[in-house]
């Protein structure tokens, strides 16, 4: 009896063994394609002349994408977070950034760039610290294009 309690239980520990559950796999997430935005900056630091000049080297762009605009099918009732990225003009007055958008349709995205204190020229020579304000600017991208967008602080 203790014989074939003792195989029974090797047999059970057998199967075991040789028994898995199944293996789930693991699904590396998909890379949104791109579009790349970009453009000059200007800012009138000068009112003696009739030119704009271009914005400070280090300027904030920000860039805001609402998350379900990227997602083939969303989800009705769930709360889509509201994606930031961040760029800087570059000492030329321009800036350039690459965002996710999808290939389903058009991904609005919000531009804004950061306010900023400089001094102004003013027309009879003197200055005046002035701080200077751009209104937001969407555009709508789609996969694999470029865009050019300027933007005009007032």
């Amino acid at each position: 009896m203790k014989k074939s309690l003792f195989i029974t239980m090797i047999l059970l520990a057998g199967v075991f063994t040789f028994t898995s559950c199944d293996k789930t796999e693991e699904v590396e997430p998909g890379t949104n394609p791109t579009a790349t935005i970009q453009g000059s900056v200007y800012v009138d630091t000068d009112l003696t002349n009739v030119n704009m000049e271009e914005a400070p080297q280090g300027t904030e762009i920000f860039f805001r994408i609402n998350s379900q605009d990227l997602v083939l099918n969303p989800q009705a009732g769930y709360t889509y977070q509201t994606l930031q990225y961040k760029t800087t003009v570059g000492s030329d007055g321009t800036y350039s950034i690459t965002l996710p958008t999808a290939t389903h349709q058009a991904v609005n995205v919000t531009i804004q760039a950061n306010q900023f204190e400089a001094q102004q020229t003013q027309p009879d020579n003197s200055y005046k610290d002035v701080v200077f304000t751009a209104a937001p600017v969407g555009q709508a991208t789609q996969a694999e294009q470029n865009y050019f967008v300027d933007i005009n602080y007032f």
